[in-house]
């Protein structure tokens, strides 16, 4: 699968909220999340656990850009995982936990992420398909981030599993 996503650091998330009730999107729910994140000879794996839910191994390749850009990814079950990458256990590089709301406007998924030891976050993120090609999807994601641009700070080009990483080195 693919999708087209930026990622920024979330100034304030009342004005963010804010902004999605006047964007009419919906909220779908609140989630806590703990990713334990891999690295790969080629991209990234990260193991999610969600309280309630089945455990998921999403493998991912994108680009570190500040920009809205294509992520490549493959979401495997438990079962799938240990098929495709073996039951031999992996060094875990990095563990993100995060609080996450999905908001959807459109076709346009927003996650109000607040991440621990690094503060909120917000994601747009617009899957790819046969009726909405990537272009398509970085018009839509630019368009949902303009209207939201007042709550935004600085575009971030890397995951949560290197900022986690940046700020264990600086402490």
């Amino acid at each position: 699968m693919r999708s087209v996503e930026i990622k920024h650091e979330l100034r304030d998330p009342e004005l963010a909220i804010a902004a999605l009730r006047g964007l009419r999107a919906i909220n779908v729910g609140t989630t806590f999340q703990v990713d334990s994140c891999y690295r790969l000879s080629s991209g990234r794996l990260i193991q999610r656990v969600i309280e309630g839910e089945p455990t998921e191994w999403i493998a991912y390749h994108r680009d570190d850009s500040p920009q809205a850009r294509v992520c490549r990814f493959t979401v495997y079950s438990e079962d799938e995982a240990h098929n495709r990458f073996g039951t031999r256990e992996i060094p875990v590089w990095t563990q993100v936990r995060k609080r996450r709301e999905l908001w959807i406007t459109g076709s346009v998924r927003v996650h109000v992420d607040m991440v621990d030891r690094l503060g909120w976050f917000i994601e747009l993120e617009a899957l790819v398909s046969p009726k909405q090609n990537a272009g398509k999807c970085r018009q839509l994601v630019e368009a949902v981030r303009n209207q939201m641009r007042i709550a935004l700070g600085e575009a971030i080009s890397v995951s949560y599993s290197d900022l986690s990483t940046e700020a264990a080195i600086e402490h």
